[in-house]
């Protein structure tokens, strides 16, 4: 409270000297005026100055901010980054039917379903490697693909239904990375026994190609040496 008081009573003094003694109050400010420019434009330059000696350093484009567009029409890209340079570099393996690997061998995009289309959303970056796999009858290992693009959300798609009643909204652009003909597709039973995802079901005694199926209900995330030995398996094969 003395502090506000005290306040008060300067500010009032301050005001009754200012004007009893106007024009020299005039005369006092037209002094500092010109002085405060000076100090402040030289203070300017100075750090002008310094900024072109030292630039700030540039960041690489996966350090870059993102400019997500989290709500908007369908078709619209989530990130205005479409084409960005490489930021991934996981391994991920995804199942779909041979006609829809097909569409991807085509068109030069990937689709997933449902839960898996979010994975692809979410999870997987541009610079990552996709290993596809063509569901029964084939039963094989078809190609790589590496993501391109960021994810796009779509109203109809050029991918048919696995099962019915599946949402097909989200796709990517890739690259094709490997990706022989249909007929040199490597069967996924030559790979079972050296494959490490499925180390605990050969300890179990469980059926590996079942074990397999079974996990690609998911999209599942590959260890760097069994992308390696279907990545040689794909390319002895062409």
């Amino acid at each position: 409270m003395g502090i506000l008081i005290g306040g008060a009573a300067a500010a009032i003094i301050g005001i009754i000297w200012a004007v009893a003694w106007w024009p020299s109050f005039l005369s006092v400010l037209g002094g500092i005026i010109p002085v405060l420019l000076l100090m402040g434009g030289a203070i300017a330059i100075y750090f002008g100055l310094d900024e072109l000696r030292y630039p700030p350093p540039k960041l690489s484009p996966a350090e870059e901010p993102r400019e997500e567009e989290k709500e908007g029409p369908q078709g619209k890209v989530l990130s205005s980054e479409e084409g960005a340079e490489e930021r991934g570099g996981r391994m991920w393996l995804a199942a779909l039917s041979t006609f829809n690997v097909e569409v991807v061998r085509d068109r030069g995009i990937l689709s997933l379903p449902g839960a898996r289309g979010e994975a692809l959303r979410d999870k997987m970056l541009v610079g990552d490697y996709v290993v596809l796999y063509a569901l029964a009858p084939q039963s094989r290992f078809a190609g790589i693909v590496r993501i391109t693009g960021e994810p796009v959300q779509i109203q109809e798609s050029p991918f048919r239904p696995e099962k019915e009643g599946e949402r097909w909204e989200w796709q990517r652009k890739v690259h094709l990375f490997s990706f022989p003909s249909q007929a040199e597709w490597v069967e996924a039973k030559t790979l079972l026994q050296d494959l490490e995802l499925l180390h605990t079901a050969r300890e179990e005694g469980k059926d590996l190609f079942r074990s397999l199926v079974a996990k690609l209900r998911d999209v599942l995330e590959l260890s760097e040496a069994d992308f390696r030995k279907i990545q040689g398996a794909l390319s002895s094969e062409t």
